[in-house]
């Protein structure tokens, strides 16, 4: 009986521990997620501002709206983030440089 419950406790610890990996690379890899979807939203910004330079307002208007996406993805999946500080300060200045070009795209061509 008592080998039986050290076997189950072993067990126990076991799927604790691969538990624990699993959070881990989770938040890992939605950390990554949101990084990568801010990169994406700037350059679906710069896509745009050249876009309607060109007076091209339709195809403006579409890499704006995958911006505005993005955007929204980084809100969602940001609180299932574990970023290191270092990251953190990469996503605060990415954020608030993506919203502020959101901003000025829809102010200048509403």
């Amino acid at each position: 009986m008592l080998s039986k419950s050290l076997e189950l406790i072993t067990q126990a610890k076991q799927l604790q521990e691969e538990a624990a990996v699993l959070a881990w690379s989770a938040t890992t890899t939605a950390t990554r997620f949101v990084l990568t979807e801010l990169k994406l939203g700037l350059q679906f910004i710069a896509m745009a501002r050249h876009s309607y330079e060109q007076n091209k307002h339709s195809a403006g208007h579409r890499q704006e709206t995958e911006a505005i996406k993005a955007h929204r993805s980084v809100l969602k999946f940001l609180s299932h983030a574990n970023p290191t500080p270092e990251q953190l300060t990469i996503i605060d200045s990415k954020l608030a440089e993506l919203e502020s070009a959101i901003n000025d795209l829809r102010r200048t061509h509403p």
